[in-house]
C-alpha cells in the first residue's frame, strides 16, 4: 500500500510492482515504464500513476476514485480479469482496456482508445470517453451511454462485438445492444 498524499514510489526508468494481494494507492507511483501485477488495484483520494508506458494486470478489480489519475504518456494498458470502475481520469496517447464490465462516470482520454468488455456503462454528465483519432468500443454484450454521458471522437468511432473487420473495413460482428439514453455519441 502506498498511502498518504506524500507517499511516492518512483523509478528512474521503471517501477515494477508485483504482489499476490491488493494494491491501494493514494500517493504517487511514477517512472518511465510502470508495470503492476495484483489481485486488485485501487487508486483512491488524489492517487496518481504517471509513466511513459503504464501496464496494469489485475485479476479481480480496478477501482479509481474521483480525484485520481492513471496516465501513460505513450500508452496505458489495462488487463483486468474482472471489472473496471472509473470515477477519475484514465489517459494516454494510446489507451487499451480489457475487462468484464467497464463502468465509467469519469474521463477516459487519448489519441486512440480501445475498450474491450462484455458491458460498457458510461453514465452521468461527468462521464466522457473521448479521442482525437479513433474510439474503438469492442463490446460483446451491451453499451449503455446514459444520463448526459459522452462518447466522442474527432476521428473514427467504431462499436462492435469483435475487432474483426469486414471487406469494407467496418467491424463485422454486432453487439447485443447499444443504448444511448439522454446522452451524446459523436464522431467528427
Amino acid at each position: 500500500n502506498n498511502q498518504g498524499a506524500q507517499a511516492i514510489i518512483a523509478g528512474n526508468s521503471s517501477a515494477n510492482l508485483s504482489v499476490s494481494g491488493d494494491i491501494v494507492n493514494d500517493g504517487t507511483i511514477m517512472g518511465g515504464s510502470i508495470t503492476s501485477n495484483s489481485n486488485a488495484f485501487t487508486n483512491s483520494g488524489t492517487g496518481g500513476v504517471f509513466g511513459d508506458v503504464v501496464t496494469l494486470n489485475v485479476t479481480s478489480l480496478l477501482s479509481q476514485s474521483a480525484n485520481s489519475t492513471i496516465s501513460g504518456h505513450t500508452s496505458l494498458d489495462m488487463n483486468i480479469a474482472g471489472d473496471i470502475n472509473n470515477v477519475g481520469t484514465l489517459d494516454g496517447n494510446t489507451v487499451t482496456a480489457y475487462s468484464n464490465t467497464f463502468n465509467n462516470t469519469g474521463g477516459v482520454f487519448g489519441n486512440d482508445v480501445t475498450l474491450n468488455a462484455a458491458t460498457l456503462n458510461n453514465t452521468g454528465n461527468t462521464a466522457v470517453i473521448a479521442t482525437t483519432h479513433a474510439l474503438n468500443l469492442i463490446v460483446s454484450d451491451t453499451i449503455n451511454n446514459t444520463d448526459g454521458a459522452t462518447l466522442y471522437s474527432l476521428g473514427d468511432l467504431n462499436a462492435g462485438a469483435s475487432s474483426t473487420l469486414d471487406s469494407d473495413g467496418y467491424l463485422s460482428k454486432n453487439m447485443v445492444s447499444f443504448n444511448n439514453t439522454s446522452a451524446t455519441v459523436q464522431a467528427d
